[in-house]
């Protein structure tokens, strides 16, 4: 996978499985620095491998990826419209905050559990 932030949406977009999901986190995770957007990029990545173990009943692994996905948003502060348009617009809501993830996927897993 190419490093720019093109590269990486438009493989992403082209096949969204787990393992494209898992090799767009790690060529933003071996950036030196990340820009704002791609902060939100990977915070999108991150709730959509999220969402992928929610489905496969890994709550451990959903929980983990949904906390750091909650982090990176509440790093970068969504607090505009603007802000919380997803990169991965296809993919996900039609806003994307920390508050989105913490109801989408933690709570499901409390559900879950109980």
């Amino acid at each position: 996978m190419k490093g720019q932030i093109s590269d990486i949406v438009a493989e992403v977009e082209t096949d969204p499985n787990m393992e494209t999901l898992e090799e767009a986190y790690k060529a933003l995770k071996n950036r030196q620095k990340l820009t704002k957007k791609e902060k939100k990029l990977l915070a999108e990545i991150c709730y959509l491998i999220a969402l992928n173990f929610l489905r496969e009943n890994d709550m451990s692994s959903a929980e983990k990826n949904a906390i750091e996905a909650i982090s990176i948003y509440e790093e970068i502060k969504i607090n505009t419209l603007e802000d919380a348009a997803p990169i991965l617009w296809k993919y996900l809501p039609d806003i994307m905050h920390e508050n989105v993830v913490k109801v989408r996927i933690l709570e499901n897993i409390k559900k879950r559990e109980n």
